[in-house]
């Protein structure tokens, strides 16, 4: 196998790992929204930014 061959199946991974990572983590903060929202009395727009947070992060 090539050296190119090589790396783009390790750049690959990589980048498959990451989204898997990023799902879960949208989906662990999608779920808990109601006991984050009941526990920190967060308004609307609060909640909002705690979802988009992550894809900021990831941008």
């Amino acid at each position: 196998m090539s050296s190119f061959k090589k790396n783009a199946y390790k750049y690959s991974t990589i980048v498959a790992m990451g989204g898997f990572v990023f799902g879960l983590d949208a989906a662990l903060i999608s779920g808990a929204f109601k006991f984050i929202t009941a526990e920190f009395n967060l308004n609307e727009w609060q909640v909002g930014a705690l979802g988009f947070g992550p894809g900021i992060g990831g941008f």
